[in-house]
């Protein structure tokens, strides 16, 4: 999921996740941090590249790699630099905002693939235009084909909601 965020092959982030986990292991000496996955460096790396406009996946995904080597090395020098005390300057609000934004897009970009709906659009806005046209024509489907697929989907979001409250 997280590297079709980035507008990669699902093989480049699985290549990245194991690849960050064996260095990180490697350096690392904390018995209690993990190491994940995340969809908002993807998220980064996808709107970053995608202003270039490069057409080539080959490219592409050399730019991404470069990419995440340039970070690595800009990562050492603030670490070597201590500078890990500049994010507590960050507020709180500007977190919650990215975070907000970040699932979003997110929710965006997987939306058609959980519907099975064909939706275009290379940013959020567009997404959503696309989906006000897409959307009533999935509903529609689902009518002539059974309520109980689209209730299931709701129920599941809504009782998730519910048991995360509590």
């Amino acid at each position: 999921v997280n590297a079709s965020l980035a507008g990669l092959a699902p093989e480049h982030g699985l290549y990245a996740f194991l690849l960050g986990g064996l260095v990180y292991s490697l350096f690392s000496r904390s018995r209690h941090a993990a190491v994940a996955a995340t969809s908002t460096v993807s998220i980064m790396i996808g709107s970053f590249l995608g202003v270039m406009g490069i057409e080539d996946a080959t490219k592409y995904a050399e730019m991404a790699a470069c990419t995440a080597i340039l970070v690595g090395i800009i990562s050492f020098f603030a670490w070597l630099l201590r500078l890990s005390d500049v994010v507590s300057f960050i507020s709180e609000t500007i977190l919650s905002g990215f975070k907000l934004g970040a699932a979003l897009v997110i929710a965006s970009t997987q939306l058609p693939k959980i519907m099975g709906i064909k939706a275009g659009g290379h940013n959020f806005f567009e997404r959503i235009y696309y989906y006000s046209f897409a959307l009533p024509v999935w509903l529609n489907s689902r009518v002539k084909r059974g309520w109980w697929i689209f209730l299931n989907v709701l129920g599941s979001l809504a009782s998730r909601e519910i048991l995360r409250e509590k």
